[in-house]
């Protein structure tokens, strides 16, 4: 290792500070796609975000946490790396064949979703490389990336949707500016903090992803969680009205991405107090944290009631003054999944990865079979209404299992 990690707190606030900049820039995109073109085509940019998320996770693979747990270093930076490659790829090519068996979508359709899903792929590599900036303690490193991610993928998206009003266009050069930071800064920067030589070797690739696949199918099924009624709505009340949805729930998406921000920092400090069994260390950081998504997310619903329908009306303009009582309901789902998110990082700490898998899976089953109904007869909070079900389910099951484990581990 070529450089000293900072301090905790120094990689909290980069950390943070970088991803909040980013996530702004990605919600600076949802809103200038309505103010230069029309709900509509925001409606086909949700769904393609809709979809491809579902098959995100199948690039990201659940590898983020296991790999800055991975005490020992069992696997190396570039078996990571590899691994990433190869789930990427894999990924796309399941897009693919999802969008052929469904003929629904239109041509225009087919090609937004299975753009936007190659920047994907390219955002889940610059994942893994911010991956190992973390482990090394240089999160500062994280936040330039962001940074320069953000500014490049909404000034070229917006210029080119200004001049063009074409959205194939605009994703294309998103994945251009994208790949630009990741190969010419992340994986440079990386290449500083560790040696990254190492040849391609499959059997420790086959491994990890081995590990890792419970992780990836408890992501997907948390993912399917807001997804799949997201796809029954559109599929009932087209594009428009899932463009209309979506815009108001986008800054309830911004929320439970700063969750993130409050643990992700810790999971090196979580993974150490388990290990070593420190319990009162390892249950004060748990306590902290979740009281700090409480706190963060009590101040937001505080703005939501008082500020919610002005701010929605300022940005999307008057027609989404009908959907604004949508915000509140939308809240509520955002913060169990952000605990769910919380507790997986734990179950993963724990290493009771196929807990995850039959906790979450069952969560998905319950939205898979309620949506159709529910979507049908409610609508825009038929959505909300299936999530409180299924993610709610998936937070008390998770919470029980991680309170039997801890216990045990701890006697």
């Amino acid at each position: 290792m070529n450089s000293e990690g900072l301090s905790l707190k120094k990689n909290i606030w980069y950390n943070s500070i970088g991803s909040f900049f980013y996530l702004g820039c990605q919600w600076l995109i949802t809103v200038l796609v309505v103010r230069l073109s029309s709900y509509d085509t925001t409606g086909m940019l949700q769904l393609a975000i809709s979809i491809t998320n579902v098959f995100y996770t199948v690039s990201l693979f659940g590898m983020r946490a296991f790999q800055v747990s991975d005490y020992e270093n069992e696997y190396s930076h570039m078996v990571y790396v590899y691994s990433r490659v190869v789930t990427g790829a894999a990924s796309l090519f399941f897009c693919f064949v999802f969008l052929l068996f469904n003929r629904q979508y239109s041509s225009l359709q087919f090609s937004i979703i299975l753009l936007y899903m190659l920047y994907k792929v390219i955002e889940a590599l610059v994942d893994v490389t911010q991956g190992i900036q973390q482990k090394a303690g240089r999160m500062d490193y994280i936040a330039v990336s962001c940074f320069a991610r953000g500014i490049l993928s909404l000034g070229c998206f917006v210029g080119v949707m200004y001049v063009t009003k074409n959205l194939v266009f605009a994703i294309i050069a998103m994945i251009l500016t994208t790949a630009l930071v990741l190969v010419f800064y992340d994986f440079r920067i990386c290449g500083r903090l560790y040696s990254l030589r190492e040849t391609f070797q499959i059997k420790r690739i086959y491994s990890v992803i081995r590990e890792c696949f419970p992780l990836m199918l408890s992501t997907m099924f948390l993912t399917s969680l807001v997804s799949i009624p997201r796809y029954f709505l559109e599929l009932d009340y087209g594009s428009g009205i899932l463009g209309k949805y979506a815009s108001v729930a986008t800054p309830a998406v911004i929320i439970q991405v700063a969750c993130t921000l409050i643990y992700n920092p810790l999971i090196s400090q979580l993974t150490q107090s388990y290990v070593e069994v420190q319990k009162k260390k390892y249950s004060g950081l748990i306590i902290k944290s979740v009281a700090a998504i409480l706190i963060f997310f009590g101040c937001t619903l505080i703005g939501a009631k008082l500020f919610g329908e002005w701010a929605m009306v300022l940005v999307f303009g008057e027609e989404i003054r009908d959907y604004v009582y949508l915000l509140v309901p939308v809240l509520f789902t955002t913060l169990l999944i952000a605990l769910i998110y919380f507790e997986g990082v734990l179950l993963t700490v724990m290493r009771r990865l196929k807990t995850q898998v039959a906790v979450n899976g069952v969560a998905a089953a319950c939205v898979l079979v309620s949506s159709p109904f529910l979507v049908k007869e409610f609508g825009m909070q038929g959505v909300n209404i299936t999530l409180y079900f299924g993610a709610g389910l998936s937070a008390l099951l998770s919470a029980v299992c991680i309170i039997y484990t801890a216990v045990r581990h701890f006697k």
